[in-house]
């Protein structure tokens, strides 16, 4: 049992059942077919989390979630997020993380000749549909990459 503050203030108790299922992953690269791939890892009705795979060619464009905070760990290689104009806002390597809040226009990709593993953990702002924003044309991959998502 856990004990939470309810929208009143007041301490309340939740069972593991209303928590949901514990869920256990493991992230590590792999032999791509392409320049990028992603799988959803696991999901929760408040948070979720996906693996990203990306080798040569598997950047994305300029773009922004329009009520999605993010966070990105690196566990494998080494990735490089820009904003607008391009202008670096991290390199983050093995074990390294960066927060992009909902609205922040943004793009990655890989910054060293290793294949980098991210690990992307993002919720929603209640009550707001997540849309991504493209303000830079997505490369093939990447828009190869969102068909497949959707469908599964």
């Amino acid at each position: 049992m856990a004990v939470v503050l309810g929208k009143d203030g007041r301490a309340g108790m939740v069972t593991k059942q209303d928590l949901g299922a514990v869920k256990v992953f493991h992230v590590q690269g792999r032999q791509l077919e392409g320049p990028k791939e992603a799988a959803m890892l696991v999901r929760s009705d408040l948070i979720q989390s996906m693996v990203i795979y990306i080798d040569e060619g598997g950047e994305n464009a300029l773009h922004a979630h329009t009520a999605a905070d993010q966070i990105y760990v690196t566990v494998e290689g080494e990735v490089a997020f820009y904003g607008e104009g391009d202008t670096l806002l991290a390199k983050v390597g093995p074990g390294g993380g960066i927060l992009i809040p909902r609205g922040t226009k943004y793009w990655f990709e890989r910054s060293s000749s290793q294949q980098a593993v991210l690990l992307r953990i993002w919720s929603q702002a209640p009550g707001v549909r997540d849309q991504t924003i493209d303000y830079a044309e997505p490369p093939p991959a990447v828009k190869q990459l969102r068909k497949q998502l959707r469908s599964n």
